[in-house]
C-alpha cells in the first residue's frame, strides 16, 4: 500500500521521514515548498512541488530534486495512492 505524503512546512518534513517508505510520495504545499533545498533527506523517493506556491515564492525547482505539479495534477496523484498523509 502506497502513500503520498503532504508536507507543509520544514518542521513537517523532520517528522515524515521518519514514516516515508518504498513505493510512497512526496508532494511539497505551501511553505513546505521551501524544503527543496533538503533534497537528501528523502532519497530515493519521488519529491513533487505544487508549482503554483513554486512561483508564488519564486523559486526554482531543479529537475533532480524533484518535479513540478499543478492542482489538477496533484489530485490525480492523491488518487493513484492508496494513503493520504497530511503533515502541517
Amino acid at each position: 500500500m502506497s502513500t503520498c505524503h503532504v508536507v507543509s512546512s520544514a518542521t513537517a518534513l523532520s517528522h515524515c521521514v521518519t514514516f516515508v517508505r518504498s513505493g510512497d510520495v512526496v508532494v511539497f504545499e505551501g511553505a513546505g515548498v521551501l524544503c527543496v533545498d533538503q533534497p537528501d533527506r528523502l532519497p530515493d523517493v519521488p519529491c513533487y512541488f505544487i508549482s503554483d506556491d513554486v512561483a508564488a515564492r519564486g523559486m526554482v525547482v531543479d529537475a533532480q530534486v524533484g518535479f513540478l505539479l499543478t492542482i489538477d495534477a496533484f489530485v490525480n496523484l492523491l488518487l493513484e495512492h492508496d494513503n493520504q498523509v497530511s503533515w502541517p
